[in-house]
């Protein structure tokens, strides 16, 4: 069902955001807590994986953001909550990479609270 997996992140709420490193589509697929696999995003814009998921936490004391440890379950501050992930790019070849080709990282915001993520 999964197309070589090599990257994990824990969401707040427990479940399990998966990066695929495969031969085929580059997706990053979710795990419910009930071992229900879907598919959180594909990378159309080019063949490269996605890499490196972390789910993070803006703290308003902090003015920042800090990385979630094992803490409970956010409840109401899921709309504080951000993954972030990368899409690597082009490791060989002119530098810069040609356009399309560079690695990025995202931001994804929720709504979370509803969601199985």
């Amino acid at each position: 069902m999964l197309d070589a997996p090599d990257n994990l992140a824990v969401s707040p709420q427990g479940s399990i955001l998966l990066c695929e490193d495969g031969g085929g589509d580059q997706y990053m697929r979710g795990v419910t807590l009930d071992g229900e696999i879907f598919d959180f995003a594909l990378n159309l814009q080019n063949g490269y994986e996605w890499a490196g998921a972390t789910f993070a936490e803006a703290d308003p004391a902090w003015n920042d953001v800090k990385i979630r440890g094992n803490h409970p379950p956010l409840g109401s501050r899921w709309d504080r909550v951000t993954l972030f992930v990368n899409r690597q790019g082009e490791t060989s070849g002119p530098n810069p990479p040609v356009p399309g080709d560079e690695g990025l990282t995202f931001a994804i915001w929720g709504p979370w609270k509803n969601g199985a993520l």
